[in-house]
């Protein structure tokens, strides 16, 4: 007997459907990539019981199980939530279970199965791993990027956040009442906690709210240039505290001539610490990863995920972070607590106006990275506005006043002419092409590759050397 036999599936027309005789619920992986693959396409069925030839169906005590199975594994190991119905086809003696999945509107679902983090889509009727360009467009194209006030379906204890509690009462002399929390919508009206609250709980060590902080001689991002390295994998508030301590106990205190000689740290630490807040609040929890903190001889780099539109190099104006999608209940959370409110920015723009330039913080934005650079203000070069890194190479012929600017440009990226263009912000014409990255290209001091007919330029460092 075939399925078509037993069901109309005209009802099914346009639909993706999975037949599967039965389910191997020990194989998590077996049992939940196919929904997580649909939730990120356009939704689809499941249809658990039958093949297209063959149909065995499931006694009613049967579907129960399944359906029990089924419902704890989907909460426990995929995230956001997961939106489905369950239905059943009656053979008379039997049913056939029928799930129903929709289309995610936070994307993408994410298949956590100790500690690995899988993401799964369709592609010609099959199952597949998601590629990484998928998974860029699966974010960009979510009808909901902002997922902290979805339902984690975790129910809401109170003793669980004894952190949350202790601090909002140092910091405003009164309890924290639940009043207050159901305002800003920290759980539902079942006491269902939201995704974002799940940050603040006490024993929480997920990915989502660790820090790594790591420290680099010199200027670059160099593996072989790490001094020192650490990861704090705790709740929110001891992974910041925790991070700006051993932060304190690794910067320069020196003197500079900004501060009249007197004795300053490299980073002011109530400032960084709101630029790790404003890093919880901006960053895209659908990635799933960490906050990242690079230190560097005349920097600091708070990174995390975050899918914009375009890119930006360095923008000094840090009122554009209001402007950005933000995670409104991190937001609400940290402002309940007094850590963060709407004069935060100005406190950050205040403090450094009696600074040059080369010490303001500014913002970078680039292959879906989001990045606080924040000067070290003991460096008495600070970050110049010509670039970040500075080379060494043998002089060449017909030098011109931009080759330094592009070698430095291209030192530890691929980009084309027109790339170079808008850097230098001078015109991408045939002059910049053929005469001045012509003759470092000429001279091996870039190297040329192609892909899809595009050229790409990239800094030899076999010749230019990063001081």
């Amino acid at each position: 007997m075939y399925i078509d036999e037993v069901i109309d599936m005209s009802l099914y027309q346009n639909k993706d459907i999975i037949l599967k005789e039965k389910i191997n619920i020990n194989n998590i992986k077996e049992s939940l990539a196919d929904f997580v693959a649909l939730g990120n396409k356009k939704g689809g069925t499941i249809i658990l019981g039958s093949t297209y030839d063959k149909i065995s169906g499931f006694t009613n005590n049967q579907i129960l199980n399944i359906k029990t199975e089924l419902i704890n594994l989907i909460n426990n190991h995929i995230y956001p939530n997961l939106s489905y119905e369950f239905n059943l086809i009656n053979l008379e003696s039997k049913f056939l279970l029928v799930i129903n999945i929709n289309e995610s509107l936070s994307k993408p679902l994410i298949l956590n199965i100790d500690n690995e983090s899988l993401i799964y889509t369709r592609k010609n009727n099959e199952t597949v791993g998601a590629s990484y360009d998928e998974i860029i467009n699966m974010v960009k194209e979510s009808k909901n990027h902002i997922i902290d006030k979805n339902q984690s379906g975790i129910s809401f204890d109170r003793f669980e956040f004894n952190k949350l509690f202790d601090i909002y009462y140092q910091n405003n002399n009164r309890r924290l009442t639940y009043k207050l929390l159901n305002q800003i919508n920290f759980y539902d009206n079942n006491k269902m906690l939201k995704n974002g609250s799940l940050l603040f709980i006490d024993e929480n060590h997920d990915i989502k709210s660790r820090i790594s902080v790591i420290i680099y001689k010199g200027l670059t991002k160099n593996v072989n240039n790490i001094i020192k390295a650490n990861e704090f994998n705790n709740n929110i508030f001891d992974s910041i505290v925790n991070s700006l301590e051993f932060i304190k106990n690794n910067m320069n205190h020196s003197y500079n001539d900004l501060e009249n000689k007197k004795l300053i740290d490299s980073y002011n630490l109530e400032i960084l610490k709101t630029f790790i807040i404003y890093s919880y609040i901006l960053k895209g929890y659908s990635f799933n990863d960490d906050l990242e903190i690079n230190i560097y001889d005349n920097r600091l780099e708070i990174v995390f995920s975050k899918a914009l539109s375009g890119e930006f190099d360095r923008e000094y104006n840090l009122d554009v972070i209001k402007k950005y999608e933000s995670n409104e209940l991190i937001y609400n959370i940290f402002n309940l607590i007094n850590y963060i409110d709407e004069d935060s920015v100005n406190k950050i723009k205040n403090y450094y106006l009696n600074y040059e330039l080369k010490y303001h913080p500014f913002i970078k934005y680039k292959d879906n990275k989001f990045m606080f650079v924040i000067p070290d203000i003991t460096n008495k070069e600070g970050i110049s506005d010509d670039d970040l890194i500075k080379l060494n190479y043998p002089p060449l012929d017909n030098m011109t006043k931009y080759d330094d600017l592009i070698l430095s440009y291209c030192y530890f990226n691929h980009k084309k002419v027109s790339d170079i263009a808008r850097y230098l912000k001078i015109s991408n014409s045939t002059y910049l092409k053929n005469n001045i990255v012509g003759n470092l290209v000429k001279n091996n001091y870039l190297i040329v590759d192609v892909y899809k007919d595009i050229l790409y330029y990239k800094t030899n460092d076999k010749i230019v050397k990063v001081r």
